[in-house]
């Protein structure tokens, strides 16, 4: 049972949720919430102190968060717009045809339904990102010897994936936006989750001893954020 609580330090308030997990974590949303994991029986006062540790990393991170949504926030629909797609940018076009078809330049959306692109959209890039990473994720488990359950996609903004304490992979639709090689970083990150369900130094040995360039992989993919967040914020705008 997750219990929820909340706290300040510096100025920044902050939202605990208390589990049974062993270790602590902070992290701001996509929204600019800070969000603090916490064990059960974590005093507050060593929590406040864990945040208060991670107050630079927080600020530069929200300061981040701000200036990607002020960019966003006025996104609306322009015919020919390029969006990413597996790292390829493509052109986005309506034009004269059943369904959404995907080409190595191009998304072309039924301009019949031009009135509702942004779900058409969704539903696109909910479709490729089920098909790539359903397969790559089986690809890389028989690789790398992992078991695991099933892959599932939502609609998370501000997490490219987690797995669950039954070895469910749950992965973000907006993780098919980005480059192969940082897709492969996540799917590998949450597979070595089904072997350590946290975030301690055995579970970073795990994933450097499988990925010595994670850390690069995962730099990279924090400075994907502001694609994933105009896809995002033009999906939301433009539903119909």
């Amino acid at each position: 049972m997750e219990r929820k609580e909340s706290g300040a330090v510096g100025g920044i308030l902050y939202t605990v949720y208390r589990s049974n997990r062993k270790t602590c974590v902070v992290r701001v949303t996509a929204e600019g919430r800070v969000e603090v994991k916490a064990p059960l029986r974590m005093s507050r006062q060593a929590i406040q102190a864990f945040v208060d540790s991670k107050i630079a990393w927080i600020e530069r991170h929200l300061v981040e968060i701000d200036a990607i949504n002020r960019q966003c926030e006025r996104i609306g629909w322009e015919e020919g717009q390029v969006l990413p797609l597996l790292g390829r940018n493509r052109v986005v076009h309506t034009a004269a045809v059943g369904n959404p078809i995907v080409t190595d330049t191009e998304v072309l959306l039924p301009s019949s339904h031009a009135g509702s692109r942004g779900a058409l959209l969704e539903r696109l890039y909910r479709q490729e990102a089920r098909e790539y990473l359903t397969l790559r994720t089986a690809e890389k488990a028989k690789e790398e010897g992992f078991v695991y359950r099933q892959v599932k996609i939502n609609g998370a903004h501000g997490r490219w994936g987690s797995c669950s304490a039954g070895g469910n992979l749950n992965f973000s639709w907006l993780l098919i936006l980005v480059a192969p090689d940082l897709i492969d970083y996540v799917i590998l990150h949450e597979l070595c989750h089904t072997i350590h369900m946290n975030h301690s130094q055995s579970f970073w040995r795990e994933v450097g001893r499988r990925m010595p360039d994670y850390g690069l992989r995962r730099e990279q993919l924090r400075q994907e954020q502001i694609k994933t967040m105009y896809l995002y914020k033009l999906v939301q705008n433009d539903k119909g």
